[in-house]
């Protein structure tokens, strides 16, 4: 079983290293069927790339999409009241209705937050993976939880929902 692991590696190793010839093992040595190979100093054939769903051409290579998006409060157990909401693409702020220039069927990432203003903020967010796909809808939830106080540990749920239009 050694002896065949032994071969086996030597011809991975051929086949990846681009080997062209093997030789027996000089006689000194003594360790029976062991390979030794000469690699080639030769340029590598180049590899032909199998097409992703990013490579594959669509009918429309790039357009305008715009972005849609509502935050809903869905529960609030006293966390409190003072609520601002951001959703940001690449660094930079989207504001609903906003737009993105892309390749069809591109995924962008939508960075969500929530936050109760306070002298200590309460915090909730999430990242949203979203294809640049005429009619594309989804909906997500962030928890809010209260992190200090008497309600410390309560939470309050908003729900993000989206939707992308091609312009």
């Amino acid at each position: 079983m050694k002896n065949h692991m032994i071969c086996f590696i030597a011809i991975l190793s051929m086949m990846f290293t681009g080997c062209t010839e093997t030789q027996p093992a000089p006689k000194k040595m003594n360790a029976p069927n062991t390979i030794h190979t000469t690699v080639s100093t030769e340029k590598l054939p180049e590899i032909e790339t199998v097409p992703t769903l990013e490579t594959i051409p669509s009918h429309s290579s790039h357009g305008v999409y715009v972005i849609q998006y509502k935050f809903t409060l869905q529960s609030n157990h006293s966390v409190g009241n003072d609520w601002k909401k951001s959703v940001t693409v690449n660094g930079r702020e989207l504001k609903s209705g906003g737009t993105v220039t892309g390749k069809a069927n591109a995924c962008i990432t939508l960075h969500c937050t929530v936050w109760e203003e306070d002298s200590v903020p309460d915090i909730g967010n999430t990242t949203v993976n979203i294809r640049l796909t005429d009619g594309a809808t989804g909906t997500v939830r962030i928890t809010v939880r209260e992190n200090r106080g008497r309600f410390k540990g309560n939470t309050a749920v908003w729900v993000f929902t989206y939707s992308v239009a091609l312009l």
